[in-house]
Formats: C-alpha cells, structure tokens, sequence
C-alpha cells in the first residue's frame, strides 16, 4: 500500500510540474507574442502619422516656393528692390499668394501636433526654422511692404529649400528607425 501511495504521489508531483512548467510557457509566449503585437500597432501608427505629416505639410511647402517665385517673376520683369505701396502690391494680386500661404498654417500646425504626439520633436525643430524664415519673409514683403533684392531673395529662397531638406532628411531618419 504505501507503495502505490508513493506512485500516486509521484505521479501526482510528475503531473503538477508538467503543468506549471506548460502554464509559464503558455504565458510567456503569449505575454511574447502580445508584446510584439503592440510595437507593431505602434510602429504602424507612427508610420502612418509620419505618412500623413508628408502629405499635409506639401501644401504648406508649395505655397511658400510659389509665394517666392511670385516676387522673383516681378524682380525679372523689372519690378525694382524698395518701398512699395500697397497699389503696387495690388496690380500683382500680392495679398492672394499671401492668403494661400497663410490657408496652409492650420494643417501645417495639426502635422506639428501629430509629430509632437509620437514624439518626432526633430521634425518640428526643421519646421520652425522654415517658419522664421517665412516671418522674415512676410514682414519684409507683407508689413514693411518692401521688395526684396535679388540678392535677399536668393537667401530667402536658399535657406528654404536647405531646411526643406533637413526636414526631410530627418524625416527619413524617423522613418528608417521604426523598421531597425
């Protein structure tokens, strides 16, 4: 009798073990699995942010290389560099390419917010530099109604497309990153 008592035991123990050692794996692998599920939902959606924040900030980055190439057109057909009045600005229709820039801003800012949300502050910071260059811009042309040289123009132009570029770069970057 105690012998089949210690088989009962042994047997017992045998099936105990076998069933913990089954329920930690089971666990483990789903906790695993559950896990990697997550970072791929997390990796789709901040793939899908940084697609969006493409698609809705090209608007933005036309308008500003239209509004530019607007004032070179007029410094080509002789507009001279100084004061103008605001007469002078209306015969060019001046405030329209103004008015298009500035319809941009809300979903430039909705993109900003997007990248801020998953963390992409990088990208904002090439954002705002296009920004102070834009506010330079406008205040030279729009505020002090002035007319800039060809001079100022091409740094205007140069400084806009380099941190168009740097926002890309970093925006490849951000991209690459989600799938290393």
């Amino acid at each position: 009798m105690p012998k089949d008592a210690l088989d009962i035991i042994d047997t017992a123990v045998k099936i105990g073990l076998g069933a913990l050692i089954s329920g930690v794996t089971t666990y483990m692998i789903t906790h695993k699995n559950h896990s990697n599920e997550l970072s791929k939902e997390s990796r789709e959606k901040k793939s899908s942010i940084l697609e969006f924040s493409v698609e809705n900030i090209e608007p933005y980055f036309n308008a500003f290389e239209s509004f530019i190439s607007v004032i070179d057109g007029q410094l080509r057909l002789g507009n001279s560099p100084g004061l103008k009045t605001e007469a002078e600005w209306d015969e060019i229709d001046i405030w329209g390419d103004d008015e298009k820039l500035i319809s941009t801003r809300d979903v430039k800012s909705i993109t900003i917010s997007r990248l801020n949300l998953i963390g992409l502050t990088e990208l904002t910071e090439k954002l705002s530099l296009i920004d102070k260059v834009e506010n330079e811009f406008r205040q030279q042309i729009i505020f002090d109604l002035k007319m800039p040289t060809h001079g100022e123009l091409a740094g205007y132009r140069a400084r806009f497309k380099k941190y168009k570029l740097l926002f890309y770069k970093e925006l490849e970057v951000s991209f690459n990153s989600l799938y290393s």
